[in-house]
């Protein structure tokens, strides 16, 4: 029947059963069920089994695991703990298979039958693991709950460049009228005084004046405020506006043409050839080669924007904050200043003798405490200070300045005919553009200006020009008027282009004009390959069903092995120093038994063993090189937090998955001036971008010798997905190694310094993220930097890998062994000592002939001696997990 959550189920009155025959080797079910409050009867029962759910004895505890709602739950439990009322998710797990016949919602003889709904009812012959469980609830959750809504969340924010500010000082950045200096008060109430005199107000006496005139000079003439004393001799000087005029010379990108036609298109390797993003750098620096790919003419902009005098005030009370803090306890105990004169002010009232007290100490001129006593000195003698940003600077080289824009229409217009038609579609364009161009409909083309969507060079401010409130300009900066500029510390040109933009001073790192971001994402891994063309790779969430853990690797030094686990910590096989797959220890798997584990497990993991096997020897010892070296650098600040069998034995790798691109904010900019639009409307099937987005920009994954960064290498995913590009393995963290399949910061092994750098190459189009099959230390973060925009890190959710690190065992070649031969049970005692391990025990694990035999250790006697026969054994110490028992 229908039902208004489960759509479809099978509904029960209490007089109906539903019979399920001809099973066979069933190991679990699942099912959805919905029972009403206080109903009783039977919900399951297996023929001829003790397995059943019923009202009368609760959840049989024959059921080896129990999940409700996809959470597992120790059994027994009784008829309560299911919820009622509502869909829920039901999943059993049998001791043993069964092949009887099951009935629902009553018990085999009919006599206990149930009122109820029951919906999605499945069997399975094999157990299933946690994550299939949480998987198969998680994918039918979303019938049951369709009070689901949609809700807008904040993604990850864009960034643009901050537009460059202009602090000035002296003569012309100082008001006339200042009223901090007005103001004597320290509790900024104004001063006030008592008229005393008596005024007829309503007959307005002939001294009423003389009285004002009295009262008012008396009160003036007095050293208090004088906010609303103030003698004009002059005309009074008040800026509130900067006009500016700079000029860009950045990278050549224009190919002159004897057809009088120009390319502006960006080479798509322009920053590749002029810039380098450094193996330990977060900015892009510039090469050699860039000084001779400068453009020949400048570019030319203009704009203004609004003053403020808030720069001083921010610094002082920033250096207040930090003296206060860290700097007068100090004072106070060497002067014994009592608490009571300690007061929030108290530096501000007593600068000349805390500066004095700390300048006997003789500091060196790098001392933080000097250096902020000598700022906030200097702050003090200025005479005048006004700072702003070059407002508008990064939207004129997109073409554009921001301004308000009334809506297009037209009320004169009949309510029908061809007008009115075009008018509807302007206005639908227009909207249109305002979902692909965030504020689009706030945008003025600026048509006179060349269009720089890649900001980099040298800037040169040619004219500054100050308004004040009556309209007065004062030049402050022109071709008959020049000022020392002075470009602060990330704006002094680089030693490479000090000579060719010495007429520029003011460098300008590689920036995007336009709103980006660096996206690095984990990805799921549970799809499947092969559908890349048609299903776009899921991403991680807190869903443990889109953990991102394809299966994890486990470096054995003793034997120059790597074993293979499944996502949940299961042993599958082992790569040999040959790159032979191998049964692990206590397996005796065939060559096709162990194709079959392999064609079975998680296609990335599968893709990765196949990968390692095909190399060959050679790889393989420069491989367990590579990953030891850069296992030697990572220590991660979880490492106290995430305690698990096998981090205390050696270090498990986790496989993972993630993409990485650029992405930009809403389509890429266009060229609004006026040969771009011409050439759009006349010529052009696009709009003009300069190919901008075509440019090819680094991006660096993992940093080198960070301990926190838990990457030991990446493989870049083909686009099929089904290969690895090039068979390429970077290890950003390792030392040298000769493999040419294997690249290194270093370039041989002579070199002692890692300058080589590990760069993926990536542009601004859509649809070109590149995937990275990784293998990571999964307690730390990785790093992805790309010089133009702010670093990324990600890292992976301690619940979504402990219960696999926890689930890991681990066995140790142990040979020759020399022990007594007394046998015990046919098997014999293996007497060694080992360190305890809380939570774990220590066996034995051997082969006698084809027989596999796991036995306790018995405590080595350090006083026997060597009277019974011995034996010398070859095997394995095996680490384990305590299995926990219910009392």
């Amino acid at each position: 029947m229908d039902d208004d959550i489960a759509m479809k189920c099978l509904s029960f009155d209490g007089n109906q059963n539903y019979e399920i025959s001809n099973l066979g080797n069933i190991q679990s079910l699942s099912m959805w069920v919905n029972i009403p409050e206080g109903v009783q009867g039977s919900l399951l029962e297996v023929r001829s089994t003790s397995l059943y759910v019923n009202s009368t004895n609760g959840i049989s505890s024959t059921w080896q695991k129990i999940y409700i709602n996809g959470q597992q739950v120790n059994g027994p439990i009784n008829w309560r703990a299911i919820p009622k009322n509502r869909w829920v998710f039901l999943h059993l797990e049998a001791n043993n298979p069964f092949s009887h016949t099951v009935y629902l919602m009553s018990n085999s003889s009919g006599s206990h039958r149930l009122r109820g709904r029951i919906a999605s009812v499945s069997f399975h012959k094999n157990p299933l693991s946690p994550t299939a469980i949480d998987r198969d609830y998680q994918d039918k959750i979303g019938l049951f709950r369709p009070s689901y809504t949609i809700k807008i969340v904040p993604g990850p924010r864009y960034w643009q460049p901050n537009d460059p500010v202009v602090l000035m000082t002296g003569e012309v950045a100082k008001p006339t009228r200042n009223r901090d200096d007005e103001r004597l008060r320290t509790d900024g109430l104004l001063q006030c005084k008592l008229l005393t005199q008596s005024i007829d107000l309503q007959s307005l006496s002939d001294n009423t004046l003389n009285i004002f005139v009295q009262f008012l000079n008396e009160f003036g003439n007095k050293p208090t405020e004088k906010i609303g004393f103030r003698q004009w001799k002059n005309q009074p000087w008040n800026p509130f506006l900067l006009e500016w005029q700079v000029q860009l010379k950045g990278l050549n990108h224009k190919i002159e043409s004897e057809t009088y036609n120009q390319s502006t298109n960006y080479p798509p390797d322009i920053i590749k050839k002029n810039y380098q993003l450094p193996v330990d750098g977060l900015e892009i620096t510039p090469t050699a080669a860039s000084a001779s790919n400068l453009a020949d003419y400048p570019d030319l902009y203009t704009g203004a924007s609004f003053l403020s005098s808030s720069a001083s005030m921010l610094l002082k009370d920033n250096l207040i904050d930090y003296l206060t803090k860290y700097l007068l306890p100090d004072y106070y105990q060497d002067k014994n200043i009592s608490p009571d004169d300690q007061t929030e002010d108290y530096l501000v009232k007593n600068f000349t003798s805390v500066k004095g007290w700390y300048d006997k100490k003789n500091p060196t001129a790098s001392d933080p405490f000097s250096t902020a006593l000598r700022a906030y000195q200097q702050l003090q003698s200025l005479n005048g200070c006004l700072a702003q940003s070059l407002g508008g600077f990064s939207d004129a080289l997109l073409t554009y300045s921001r301004t308000i824009q009334l809506d297009v229409n037209d009320n004169l217009l009949a309510a029908t005919g061809p007008a009115k038609e075009f008018l509807k579609n302007v206005q639908n364009t227009l909207e249109l553009s305002s979902r692909l161009v965030p504020d689009s409909l706030l945008r003025s083309p600026l048509t006179g200006f060349d269009f720089s969507p890649i900001r980099v060079g040298g800037l040169k401010i040619t004219d500054l020009r100050l308004v004040d409130t009556f309209g007065q300009v004062n030049v402050v900066l022109d071709a008959n008027n020049r000022r020392e500029i002075v470009p602060s510390q990330p704006l002094t040109l680089p030693p490479t282009l000090t000579n060719v933009l010495s007429s520029h001073p003011i460098y300008l790192p590689p920036r995007l004009a336009q709103p980006a971001r660096l996206n690095f994402r984990w990805l799921s891994a549970t799809r499947p390959q092969g559908t890349r063309s048609r299903q776009q790779d899921q991403e991680m969430n807190d869903t443990l069903a889109t953990k991102p853990i394809c299966g994890w690797v486990l470096p054995n030094n003793l034997d120059n092995s790597l074993t293979i686990y499944d996502d949940e910590g299961n042993a599958l096989v082992m790569i040999d120093r040959t790159a032979r797959l191998r049964s692990v220890p206590g397996r005796d798997y065939t060559e096709r038994q162990i194709k079959d584990i392999i064609a079975g497990t998680n296609p990335y993991l599968k893709q990765m063993v196949q990968y390692l096997r095909d190399q060959g020897p050679a790889f393989m010892s420069d491989f367990l090189t590579t990953v030891n070296a850069a296992l030697e650098t990572i220590d991660p600040e979880g490492f106290a937090q995430n305690k698990a069998i096998s981090l205390l034995v050696s270090r498990p790798l986790a496989l993972v998955r993630s993409r990485v691109n650029l992405d930009i904010q809403g389509i890429p900019a266009v060229s609004q001036n006026r040969i771009s639009f011409s050439e759009d409307i006349f010529g052009n099937k696009l709009r003009t971008t300069d190919a901008f987005e075509q440019v090819k920009f680094p991006i660096r994954i993992g940093e080198y010798q960070q301990f926190n960064d838990s990457l030991v290498g990446y493989w870049i995913e083909s686009a099929n997905g089904t290969s690895y590009a090039g068979d390429i393995f970077y290890a950003p963290q390792s030392c040298y190694v000769p493999h040419e399949k294997i690249k290194t910061l270093f370039d041989d092994e002579k070199d002692p310094t890692p300058d080589t750098p590990l760069n993926l190459e990536q542009t601004l189009e859509e649809n070109t993220a590149q995937t990275l099959v990784m293998l990571i230390d999964p307690r730390g973060q990785v790093n992805a930097t790309c010089g133009i925009l702010p670093a990324k890190s990600i890292s992976i959710p301690p619940e979504q890998y402990l219960p696999a690190l926890q689930a890991i065992e681990v066995t140790f070649l142990a040979a020759p062994l020399l022990s007594d031969l007394n046998p015990i049970n046919d098997l014999d005692q293996i007497k060694l000592s080992l360190p305890e391990v809380p939570n774990y025990e220590w066996s034995w694990l051997g082969k006698d002939g084809d027989i596999w035999s796991n036995r306790p250790l018995v405590p080595f006697d350090s006083q026997s001696v060597y009277s019974s026969p011995q034996k010398i054994y070859d095997g394995w110490l095996k680490l384990t997990r305590k299995t926990e028992t219910n009392e």
